[in-house]
């Protein structure tokens, strides 16, 4: 049983009894549970790590403590209950001589109050005192996040017991929590406007900031805040131009918002395990090996949620390149794998590997500079998708996916979905098309050692697609990996449907490694024209080509008419070479209005 007393001074005192069991409990309180009383050889102490200030331990069995009543009518009685125990506390002297860990009772005006959308009722709380500093405090859980409901910006409040945390950086912050909701975090009491002198010489400060020890803590996809998108009109870009003017960095520094629509873009590859346990109060990741959260410095009391979450470090890619360590969070990943929601993800994930999530279709993507500015990181029954290989440890994020749709076949349009006037790429940079649209594997590129040369832009590809259609029947072989069967079905006489049309036949091979259950997706044998990606592969010795296909795809007679626009609009673009810059410039420059720049409509998210 925790109490806490005032004296005519005005001190406060904690006072602190203990018992084997309720009912002994209140055997012995009852002679303290007075309004008022005289205590006598009373022997508190000022080092508990657990209470601020004083506190006395009456359950010690060296304790003579002592209780006698006062009547209510009392003139002592009386004048006493008037009195309440404001705090000392000067946010100055904390700033030099705080430690970490340590409890102390605060008050202060209050200059900012907020109550971000998180799993478990939480306020962030600054204070400001007589001295000019200024320190936020976290408040969490039910009770005292309700207790702030009349709070407003220029209110008094105090916190009692308050523990205080010091970061790496030197931030000093505070955190409480009533002890109904979590009896892990102390002993905390909060008061809105206490009466006394000191209450009212702090309503005399103005509400204004003060002199910040603190450092706000930034929000990321995995700690309950996200970045967030409209889905209104914003400025088309590319990879390569991303790439170029991705010097995020800088935009750590401002407010503006950087927001830029990618179109038909492939999620090529997922760096590391995507999959984690996230903290029920704060919904920041937990660590497998501590079993704490990431805010478990900041005093949250680590409770691991009923389920699983996703966040991500990625590559994407278009026809320009390759946009590499992309942040992503479950909805967003889902819907760039064609999953439904990100429940259904965490179990593709878990069931067959991260690479599966990969070269699922095309998508549209909204991308904003990342919170997590250098930080490095540890769909449809006619499609098929082949696994990517993962990386290692993830280079620092630049960008995150804001939202993604599915774009398959879907026709580029000069008001809502207009094709980039500009491609800008660094001058140090391959010139490469990560997934590049082409008629014919064979006729359009050139294989050496150096790599896939696309003659006709001058440009690498990393990945092709190509409308195509096969002659022969299917061959499947037996292969393993990681002890587990799996088929290889080939194809040797395939052709662009392209070509076809105008008599020039030029045979190519392809190979999709596959599982059981989807290898009829890659079976060609029924003539079809299909949208292919693979990567090209060139056989020295025989001259054959072979596409490694990643990802196939049924088309239909419109469906191929849009993809041979849209080749055209992408060759045109690649006969005229890029712009060319020798540094990159901040990402602030993405939304800077110029001739070349266009903007796409408002989305309508279904």
């Amino acid at each position: 049983m925790i109490m806490r007393f005032v004296d005519k001074e005005g001190k406060g005192l904690y006072a602190e009894l203990r018992a084997s069991d309720a009912s002994t409990l209140k055997k012995v309180a009852d002679p303290w549970n007075q309004d008022v009383f005289y205590a006598t050889h009373l022997k508190p102490v000022s080092n508990n790590k657990f209470f601020a200030g004083l506190y006395v331990d009456l359950s010690d069995r060296a304790s003579r403590a002592k209780v006698i009543p006062v009547a209510s009518s009392h003139p002592s009685a009386m004048e006493i209950k008037t009195i309440f125990p404001l705090a000392r506390s000067d946010f100055s002297v904390l700033a030099t001589q705080c430690q970490g860990r340590e409890r102390v009772d605060v008050i202060g005006l209050v200059t900012e109050l907020e109550m971000p959308n998180t799993s478990k009722p939480k306020a962030n709380l600054w204070l400001k005192d007589t001295s000019g500093k200024e320190m936020l405090v976290n408040i969490w859980g039910d009770r005292f996040v309700k207790s702030l409901a009349n709070a407003h910006k220029g209110s008094v409040v105090q916190i009692d017991n308050l523990s205080l945390l010091k970061k790496e950086n030197d931030s000093i912050e505070g955190a409480a929590e009533h002890f109904i909701d979590n009896d892990k975090h102390g002993f905390s009491m909060l008061h809105v406007d206490p009466i006394g002198d000191r209450a009212r010489e702090l309503r005399d400060l103005e509400p204004t900031q003060g002199d910040r020890i603190s450092v706000p803590w930034c929000p990321s996809l995995s700690g309950g805040g996200r970045l967030t998108t409209d889905f209104g009109p914003c400025y088309v870009a590319c990879a390569a131009t991303m790439n170029a003017f991705g010097s995020a960095m800088e935009q750590g520094s401002t407010q503006e918002k950087v927001e830029v629509a990618l179109h038909n873009v492939w999620l090529v590859d997922i760096v590391g395990d995507p999959v984690y346990t996230p903290c029920k109060v704060c919904s920041t990741k937990i660590d497998p090996t501590s079993g704490k959260c990431k805010r478990a410095t900041d005093g949250c009391q680590t409770e691991p949620a009923d389920a699983q979450r996703v966040l991500a470090t990625v590559h994407l890619a278009d026809w320009t390149g390759q946009l590499s360590n992309v942040l992503v969070g479950g909805p967003e990943l889902a819907a760039l794998a064609r999953v439904r929601d990100e429940e259904k993800l965490v179990e593709l994930i878990q069931l067959k590997g991260s690479e599966a999530v990969c070269f699922r279709g095309p998508c549209d993507a909204r991308l904003g500079t990342s919170h997590r500015l250098g930080q490095p990181r540890g769909g449809s029954a006619q499609q098929a998708s082949q696994a990517s290989v993962t990386g290692g440890l993830a280079a620092p994020t630049q960008f995150q996916v804001l939202a993604a749709r599915a774009c398959f076949g879907e026709e580029y349009d000069e008001d809502r979905r207009p094709m980039v006037k500009k491609v800008t790429r660094l001058a140090t940079e391959k010139r490469d098309g990560a997934v590049l649209p082409v008629q014919c594997p064979i006729a359009d590129l050139m294989c050496s050692d150096m790599g896939t040369f696309f003659k006709l832009g001058g440009v690498f590809a990393n990945y092709v697609t190509v409308v195509a259609f096969a002659e022969d029947e299917p061959t499947v072989e037996e292969v393993f990996k990681d002890e587990e069967k799996h088929l290889l079905t080939k194809h040797k006489e395939v052709y662009s449907h392209t070509l076809e049309r105008v008599g020039d036949r030029k045979a190519f091979g392809i190979e999709a490694f596959c599982q059981f259950t989807n290898c009829f997706l890659f079976n060609m044998a029924d003539g079809l024209p299909r949208l292919i990606l693979g990567r090209v592969i060139k056989n020295a010795a025989t001259q054959e080509v072979v596409l490694q296909v990643e990802w196939m795809s049924k088309v239909t007679p419109e469906q191929i008419k849009t993809f041979s626009r849209e080749r055209e609009m992408v060759w045109n673009l690649l006969k005229g070479g890029p712009a060319l810059q020798s540094n990159k410039r901040p990402a602030s420059s993405l939304v800077q209005e110029t001739p070349s720049k266009v903007k796409c409509s408002a989305w309508e998210m279904n």
